[in-house]
């Protein structure tokens, strides 16, 4: 089973927390190599971090996956655009104090992980943990309106759930 196969999560609410089950566990990694996947290879920083070539990965989100990341920005900082302005306003291009006006939805909460698929070199990395990354440089660029969005990715946040990537970083470098 791979990305494009069908996926379908049950989101089910206890005591107003959200707790995702997944059901697409049924799946073999057969493309993987010890070089490529296994913690007992040395890592390979020059094929990832080549010094002369711009490497392209690949991440697939699932649609329903994408909307619950959606979902979940809106739950933390509100509507997308909802302060209509251009990014960070204030003294000196920071956020200004006090003042009114603008959405102030500010969140300690990290942005919730889905699983994904990512591609490197005709290799897949299953189940992959993706999320938004930032702060208030996120918050920031979701109010304004600007879905241009920097990802986390944790090749091991799933982990438990998906059993066949138990300790299978990317190229053997942990994330």
């Amino acid at each position: 089973m791979s990305c494009v196969d069908e996926v379908e999560d049950i989101i089910e609410e206890e005591d107003d927390e959200e707790q995702v089950i997944f059901d697409d566990t049924d799946f073999e990694a057969t493309d993987w190599t010890e070089a490529t996947h296994s913690n007992d290879a040395d890592p390979d920083f020059d094929v990832v971090f080549e010094d002369l070539a711009v490497k392209r990965f690949d991440i697939v989100i699932t649609e329903d996956r994408w909307q619950t990341m959606l979902d979940d920005m809106t739950d933390l900082y509100g509507s997308f655009g909802a302060s209509g302005g251009g990014g960070g306003g204030g003294p000196g291009g920071g956020f200004g104090g006090g003042g009114g006006g603008g959405v102030s939805n500010f969140s300690d909460e990290d942005p919730v992980f889905v699983p994904a698929e990512v591609f490197y070199e005709d290799k897949e990395w299953y189940r992959v943990g993706v999320r938004f990354k930032g702060n208030s440089s996120l918050q920031s660029s979701w109010q304004s309106g600007i879905l241009k969005l920097s990802f986390k990715l944790d090749f091991d946040e799933f982990e438990d759930d998906y059993p066949q990537i138990k300790t299978k970083g990317f190229m053997v470098l942990r994330s």
